[in-house]
C-alpha cells in the first residue's frame, strides 16, 4: 500500500535536512509523525522515524556526557561539502572566509599567524550550502597534527596564493611538501595516482589580491605552471571579485549535481535541491529522499537536459545537474 504522503510532510522533511541540532531534529520528526496519514502503508515509515528519534536522543545524551572531552579542534560538518582553506601566512585565507561568510568568527589582520584555530563559515551558492574552514597557515611545509586530521576528512580544498607579496609557486611547493609528509595529495586537473593510505583532496587554487594592478599583472606569468596542474581562479578576497566564479569551480571540482523534485500536479521546489555526485541515478535519488521510496519506486519523470517535458525514464537513468524529477511509487 502506498504511503500517499501530503506536501506538508515533504516540507517538514526539507526542514529536517537543514536542521543541525538533535533537539530540533526530534521536534521536526514528531511533526512529521503527526502529519503522516494513519494506515498500513505508513507503518514502516513510522517505525523508521521513531527509530531516528531514539537514535537522536542517544546522540544528544552522548554529546552532553562527552562535551568537555571533545577534541577542541573538531569542526562539525554542515552543508553538502566541507572544504578547507589552505595557504601561507598573509595569503588572504581569513579575508576570503570573511568576505564569503560575513558572520564567520574569523580574525582578519595584516600581521601573519592571526588564525590559530580552525574557523568555519557557510557559503550559499545556487541554493547549495558549502562549509569553508579557515586553517592556520602552513609555514615552510609545517603544520599542526590536528590540521592534517581535519584535511583527511575534508571533501576538498581551496589553496589561497598571494600574488602581491609572495612567490605563489614556491608557496604551493612548500604546501604540497608538507602535505606529502602527512599522506595528503592535492588533486587538480591531471590524473594523479594516489597510493594506499593517501588522502586525495580535490583542489581549486585561488590567486588572491587582484584588487592591485601588480597582482593582476602577475596572474598570467606567475601562475602559468600552476594552471597546468590546477584550475586557477583569480580573486580579490578584499573586494569579492571572482568569488562567484570560485564557488562555481568548486562545485564542479567536487562533481556535485543539484536535483529538484516535484509532486505530481505541483510546481517543483527550486529553492531546495537534493545534492548528489555525478553518475548517480533515479534510484540513488529515491534512496536519498527515503529508503522506502527506493523500495517502492515504480518509475520517474524527468525535465532536464537529456530528458524533456516530463519524459518517463527507467530507474537506472543517470541524472544531470538541474534535472527536475517526479517520483512515482
Amino acid at each position: 500500500m502506498p504511503a500517499n504522503l501530503p506536501p506538508a510532510y515533504f516540507e517538514a522533511e526539507r526542514r529536517l535536512r537543514q536542521a543541525s541540532e538533535p533537539e530540533e531534529k526530534i521536534r521536526i520528526i514528531e511533526e512529521m509523525l503527526g502529519i503522516m496519514p494513519k494506515h498500513k502503508g505508513t507503518d514502516h515509515l513510522k517505525a523508521d522515524l521513531r527509530g531516528k528519534i531514539a537514535k537522536l536522543i542517544r546522540e544528544g545524551e552522548k554529546r552532553k556526557q562527552s562535551g568537555r572531552r571533545q577534541n577542541p579542534y573538531l569542526i562539525e560538518r554542515e552543508g553538502v561539502a566541507q572544504v578547507m582553506l589552505i595557504g601561507a601566512p598573509n595569503s588572504g585565507k581569513s579575508q576570503l572566509l570573511k568576505t564569503f561568510c560575513p558572520s564567520a568568527q574569523t580574525v582578519v589582520e595584516s600581521y601573519p599567524h592571526s588564525t590559530q584555530r580552525p574557523v568555519p563559515g557557510m557559503v550559499i551558492h545556487e541554493n547549495v550550502g558549502f562549509q569553508l574552514v579557515d586553517l592556520p597557515p602552513i609555514i615552510h611545509g609545517k603544520m599542526e597534527w590536528w590540521q592534517a586530521e581535519l584535511l583527511k576528512v575534508a571533501d576538498g580544498a581551496i589553496v589561497v596564493l598571494d600574488l602581491l607579496d609572495s612567490d605563489p609557486l614556491k608557496d604551493l611547493e612548500e604546501i604540497e611538501q608538507g602535505l606529502d609528509q602527512v599522506n595528503i595529495k592535492l588533486l587538480g586537473k591531471t590524473e594523479v595516482k594516489v597510493g594506499i593510505g593517501v588522502k586525495g583532496l580535490p583542489t581549486i587554487v585561488a590567486a588572491n589580491k587582484l584588487e592591485t594592478l601588480a597582482a593582476t599583472e602577475r596572474l598570467a606569468s606567475d601562475c602559468r605552471a600552476i594552471s597546468e596542474r590546477f584550475e586557477v581562479i583569480g580573486i580579490s578576497a578584499a573586494t569579492g571579485k571572482g568569488l562567484g566564479q570560485l564557488a562555481t569551480a568548486l562545485f564542479q571540482r567536487l562533481q556535485l549535481i543539484r536535483i529538484f523534485t516535484k509532486i505530481p500536479g505541483k510546481e517543483p521546489d527550486m529553492s531546495d535541491p537534493y545534492v548528489l555526485t555525478k553518475g548517480k541515478t533515479i534510484l540513488d535519488l529515491a534512496e536519498a529522499i527515503h529508503k522506502e521510496f527506493r523500495e517502492k519506486l515504480k518509475f520517474a519523470r524527468v525535465w532536464g537536459t537529456t530528458a524533456y517535458g516530463g519524459q518517463k525514464v527507467p530507474k537506472d537513468y543517470i541524472l544531470s545537474d538541474g534535472d527536475v524529477v517526479e517520483l512515482h511509487v
